[in-house]
């Protein structure tokens, strides 16, 4: 016999097969429906953004010209256990039609100016939440802006907590 004959012999027989078992199967349509459990919603979380010293770690509320600090997100579910994954992206406040990285031409300002209009959140990077549920992100070390705004997003990714924006912050630097 032809083997492409076999081969779709043997097609027809399991497709066969696989009508009759299906049509046999005790469980109907509707019952096959509600065996099926919807996906969980994600839950609200709680989110924090701290800034730390990169050499000490601990939380700081200002830093000097040309220091850097650690932006530091922190997210939780409702019930305070920690998010075991996710993503955050980290932004700054910047000046529309400034250039990043332009120390003559400063794009970096308060979170105001963004929340005015004036200026637009701008991504720095994305960093993956760790098993304790943080993003940390180094962020050097300005020379000439005093007051920066900072936020991020979070992007759940299938940890069971919902995607969530903070509300802004600024951090200072000074002499």
């Amino acid at each position: 016999m032809n083997p492409i004959r076999v081969a779709k012999l043997i097609g027809l027989i399991v497709s066969g097969i696989g009508l009759v078992v299906w049509s046999e199967s005790p469980v109907t349509r509707a019952e096959e429906s509600a065996l099926v459990t919807r996906t969980a919603q994600p839950i609200p979380g709680s989110y924090e953004l701290l800034f730390l010293d990169p050499l000490t770690h601990q939380e700081v509320t200002m830093q000097s010209f040309g220091e850097a600090v650690t932006l530091h997100a922190q997210i939780d579910d409702a019930s305070g256990i920690a998010a075991d994954g996710g993503r955050v992206v980290f932004q700054y406040c910047s000046l529309k039609g400034r250039p990043s990285n332009d120390i003559t031409r400063v794009d970096e300002v308060p979170f105001e100016k963004c929340e005015s209009g004036e200026a637009n959140w701008a991504n720095l990077a994305g960093v993956p939440v760790n098993a304790l549920g943080n993003a940390e992100l180094v962020f050097c070390c300005p020379m000439i802006t005093p007051t920066i705004g900072f936020r991020y997003t979070y992007m759940g990714q299938g940890s069971g907590i919902d995607n969530f924006t903070i509300l802004p912050k600024n951090f200072n630097w000074g002499p």
